[in-house]
């Protein structure tokens, strides 16, 4: 690493997984209770853990940071166990604990929203209520979020929104109709949303396009999956045709009203997009024409695990604002690697409360290296949540809240749980090997640096990193260093005709193609030669020194320029001489020098470092990380030991 990387800040909420056990109904609702609490809880997925197929889908899908047990048990703690990676170990369980949440929670969004509710842009907030006997109680809890009463989590929310906020009780009769008005209000659930953004794809119009949930109200997979689609971004309503018809149809029809009011397509897409979500096709069509579908255009989904593989429905992560922020870091070197410092700016908390200051939000880093990319250290961070905890090792000092995901262009980023009380943070390098090595762990495999390549990685190096090996695509620059042994030395006028190719019968060079080749800065002009040889002895491939005849045993010797003293010792017979005589109209003569002094063709590092030259420059973000030579040995993976 060489220079400070650039450092993108976002802020986001902690993406909670509640993770199930037993298909429980109670379990659901606790869950949809808890995340009334949190900013940004209306995103934190349901993870079944009875179903371990849809579970695995849902994980990695929905970029979970933190897997939390809606209740402990021998089963959900070995269902937590399985992803070690998604741990964290330095917040206390429960969720509510000494009158405080652990994570950020809604009190942040009412500041906010508070101020713009002065402003009159705020729709109404509306607190639905229901009795728990009510047939529709579980679906209420889940459509619309409730607040845990005060006696359970320690803090009354409710009343703290009220200091802020003008809410309205909509109360909702048992058996009756749910309120038309309801649909289009905010409620707990959406609350939560509040002033939070994110990037959609476009690819993914047509999985979290506006939708209708077909199911039974009281079906636990039915409200599974209506929870998770929505807290994958997708704006849906529920329906329950067969029991529930009666007190669903008008908040319904209020919902695909609101719909069809809101801008449309474009020309190229005249009506609105609806899916229609169900686990079984088969009462569909019944249930279609007993509604008012008109002026959409409409996908009919069959729900399923598969639809969460990644590749169809591509959850939105939320952030705090849409746009991020660029710092100026911080930064040291030393032999130990590379460390940088720099302040969270514009965090959206509010500062003079000191209840918040243990809540823990998440900061998304995007490093981007300035200068030449070595095989040492470095700041990039490839997305591979299986290394969350390597990362932590890495980057802070060990502690378990480090999640890898993905930057603005696709790049591997990284999220930092921290808490709202920390102003700054401070980021260390990693080690590109114990990457490598982490890496190729996953599947079984060790890996260490062979001979071959760190040789090839020192020859990098020494010419100044993977674009400094440019030089090297000169032919002649390749020639002259295959055709001098380490103990033969030369001229720089014949090092010169070697680079240019000259032509003996023509004494003309031939080195047009190479003209236009850039290697370092220069004053204009075409390359030359002198060029070319300028700078492999700048960069030490080669050493300067003069040859001289020793007047007892009449060998001729070369010694270094640093050696040459008026009085110098032959190398053969070790005769000291005087050297002056000799000076007069002597040239310079030049040997390989360092790696390139080995009489070993360097290993097979010069193709090597060509190749890499060419993949970095080919690439158009560069290469992110890199290391010759390795040597694969497997742990249990089916491959022979080979390099």
């Amino acid at each position: 690493m060489r220079g400070p990387p650039q450092i993108l800040l976002d802020y986001r909420p902690v993406r909670i997984g509640w993770v199930l056990e037993g298909r429980s109904l109670e379990q659901l609702t606790t869950a949809a209770s808890w995340n009334s609490c949190l900013w940004g809880g209306c995103f934190n997925p349901i993870i079944p853990s009875d179903d371990t197929e849809l579970s695995n889908y849902l994980i990695p899908t929905f970029g979970v940071d933190v897997l939390i047990a809606v209740t402990t048990s021998e089963a959900t703690k070995t269902f937590v166990a399985q992803y070690p990676h998604l741990q964290m170990h330095l917040w206390r369980h429960p969720l509510f604990n000494d009158r405080r949440c652990e994570f950020a929670d809604i009190r942040h969004a009412v500041g906010r929203a508070a101020v713009q509710s002065t402003r009159n842009v705020l729709p109404s907030v509306v607190q639905p209520l229901w009795s728990q006997d009510d047939p529709l109680a579980m679906l209420l809890s889940v459509l619309f979020g409730r607040y845990p009463e005060r006696n359970d989590v320690g803090i009354n929310y409710l009343k703290g929104i009220r200091t802020f906020l003008e809410m309205e009780d909509k109360p909702i009769v048992r058996d009756g109709e749910l309120p038309a008005m309801i649909a289009t209000s905010i409620t707990p659930i959406n609350l939560t949303s509040f002033n939070l953004s994110w990037r959609r794809d476009f690819r993914d119009d047509f999985w979290l396009s506006p939708g209708i949930i077909f199911g039974k109200a009281t079906d636990f997979d039915d409200l599974v999956l209506f929870w998770n689609l929505r807290a994958a971004g997708a704006k849906v309503w529920f329906y329950d045709p067969a029991e529930q018809s009666n007190r669903l149809r008008s908040s319904l029809e209020a919902f695909l009203a609101a719909l069809r009011e809101a801008p449309q397509g474009g020309t190229n897409h005249p009506n609105h997009h609806l899916n229609l979500w169900c686990r079984s096709m088969e009462k569909l069509p019944q249930w279609m024409s007993e509604l008012d579908l008109s002026g959409f255009a409409l996908g009919h989904c069959v729900a399923g695990a598969h639809d969460w593989n990644g590749r169809n429905i591509r959850p939105g992560r939320p952030k705090f604002s849409f746009w991020h922020r660029d710092v100026v870091p911080s930064y040291a070197e030393n032999d130990e690697g590379a460390v940088v410092s720099f302040a969270l700016p514009d965090r959206p908390f509010d500062p003079d409360d000191p209840s918040s200051l243990g809540q823990r939000f998440v900061v998304t880093v995007e490093a981007s290296p300035f200068g030449r990319v070595t095989d040492d250290w470095t700041f990039n961070t490839p997305y591979l949540p299986r290394l969350n905890n390597f990362y932590s090792e890495q980057l802070r000092f060990g502690f378990k809240e480090v999640r890898s995901e993905l930057g603005h262009y696709g790049r591997g980023a990284i999220g930092i749980i921290t808490t709202v009380g920390d102003q700054r943070m401070e980021l260390r390098a990693i080690s590109v090997h114990e990457w490598m090595q982490n890496f190729f762990g996953l599947f079984s495999v060790n890996v260490k640096r062979s001979e071959p390549g760190l040789r090839c990685a020192r020859l990098i190096q020494q010419l100044d990193g993977i674009q400094g090996c440019r030089v090297l695509k000169v032919r002649g620059a390749r020639k002259l260093i295959k055709d001098y042994g380490p103990d033969q030395n030369f001229t720089r006028d014949a090092a010169e005709r070697r680079i240019g190719n000259v032509n003996p019968a023509t004494n003309s060079p031939q080195f047009s193609e190479f003209e236009d080749l850039y290697i370092e800065r220069r004053k204009g002009g075409k390359l030359k030669p002198f060029h070319v040889f300028r700078y492999l002895v700048s960069h030490s491939v080669f050493r300067v020194g003069l040859e001289f005849t020793c007047p007892n045993c009449k060998l001729e010797s070369w010694i270094q320029l640093d050696d040459v003293k008026t009085f110098s010792s032959c190398i053969y017979c070790g005769h000291r001489f005087d050297v002056t005589p000799q000076l007069k109209d002597r040239d310079w003569r030049y040997r390989r020098s360092g790696l390139f002094g080995r009489d070993d063709h360097q290993l097979g590092g010069v193709p090597v470092g060509l190749a890499l030259q060419q993949l970095d420059t080919c690439l158009g973000d560069g290469l992110r990380m890199y290391s010759t030579a390795l040597e694969f040995e497997p742990q249990s993976a089916a491959i022979k030991k080979c390099d």
